[in-house]
């Protein structure tokens, strides 16, 4: 027996959103149970005892090897293709990528995939669902899709507002954005960044592991802490950010200052670029890793990386080690850190950091990164 023939199918779909405010589409490819060679908002048959989000997100999974997380049940549509002697249900969910790229995994089932304005879908050859969705989406949002991306913050009910740099100075303009804007029109930020050194019991930088729904370097070893400056916020302010990710308190003037960098790094939900002008610093605390505390929706676990071992692993072919620490509800973990353990930098960030950090054990001074 076959679903929406010999009884009423249930398909969902998903209208998938990213922070350039495009929507992602598939063309139904040639063994497509019907609307053949139609653009739709992907999505796919319900199996029996499944839920109705379990399957949307288990079908882009197997379909775009594409991580989702559905927000929002939209409507629900009958979907009746007499020509076809077809019957389906078809809700329809708002969704935002939580992590991956999307890519065809299926090409018998879809011929192209990609990322399109509401202005642009208007002119493309849609699923009779679809097309039913574009119009109840230009009526639900005239003045934009809402903003869905993982990572964009909120602060009671507005969102998280940074003052925009210009170069090649990067003075503040005097212009301020919604933090997703400011990466939707590729302008320059500024942030704040921490890294906590150990001599006890022996030499070492710590690492965050950074969140597995991070929209940037899901997953990776970053920094010990960091982010964005809020607009109006001055270089002392960025200290809020090691409280908020790391639950730990230092006074500005016991951190050692190492300049300036500048940062690029791509968005893997939009694509999109991301510039920062990054404010560096580095302490001393010999404090056990078990007395942090770790904010969950950004880090997944604190690890202690021993510098001998930083220095093999970034001038060594292949070359990896084990490094301690604990996740965000404190439980010891080892992770074995390699060369592509850690966030993309382009100019060997982390093996001068490793550099800097001895250096600053030793006690010298002007470290100018």
């Amino acid at each position: 027996m076959q679903k929406g023939k010999d009884y009423i199918g249930v398909g969902v779909g998903a209208v998938v959103v990213n922070r350039q405010g495009k929507l992602f589409l598939s063309q139904r490819g040639v063994e497509a149970r019907n609307e053949r060679g139609k653009w739709e908002f992907p999505g796919g048959g319900v199996e029996f005892g499944e839920r109705l989000e379990e399957a949307l997100i288990r079908e882009m999974k197997e379909e775009y090897d594409l991580d989702i997380e559905p927000i929002e049940q939209l409507w629900t549509y009958d979907h009746l293709i007499p020509d076809e002697k077809q019957h389906w249900v078809s809700p329809t969910y708002f969704c935002k990528v939580k992590k991956g790229v999307p890519k065809i995994t299926e090409p018998h089932k879809c011929s192209q995939i990609g990322w399109f304005t509401l202005p642009e879908i208007g002119t493309m050859p849609l699923s009779l669902i679809t097309r039913n969705d574009y119009h109840h989406l230009l009526k639900r949002y005239p003045n934009g899709l809402p903003n869905l991306d993982c990572e964009t913050r909120k602060y009671g009910t507005k969102e998280e507002q940074v003052d925009i740099l210009l170069p090649p100075d990067f003075q503040k303009s005097g212009q301020i954005k919604p933090l997703s804007k400011a990466w939707q029109d590729g302008d320059w930020i500024g942030t704040f960044v921490l890294w906590i050194v150990q001599d006890r019991p022996t030499p070492a930088l710590l690492y965050q592991q950074r969140s597995l729904d991070s929209s940037w370097a899901p997953g990776k070893l970053d920094v010990t802490a960091g982010g964005h400056y809020r607009a109006g916020e001055t270089i002392r302010d960025g200290l809020r950010e090691v409280k908020e990710e790391l639950g730990r308190e230092y006074k500005f003037k016991d951190l050692t200052y190492l300049g300036r960098k500048l940062h690029l790094g791509v968005d893997v939900s939009g694509g999109e670029l991301r510039k920062n002008l990054v404010d560096m610093f580095i302490i001393r605390d010999n404090a056990p890793l078990n007395h942090y505390h770790l904010e969950k929706k950004e880090v997944v676990a604190l690890l202690a990386c021993p510098l001998k071992e930083l220095l093999k692993v970034h001038t060594r072919k292949g070359y990896s080690f084990s490094a301690q620490g604990f996740d965000n509800r404190r439980h010891p973990i080892v992770y074995t850190v390699g060369q592509d353990s850690f966030t993309y930098n382009w100019d060997n960030f982390h093996f001068k950091m490793a550099l800097l950090a001895g250096r600053f054990l030793k006690g010298e001074k002007r470290l100018i990164y």
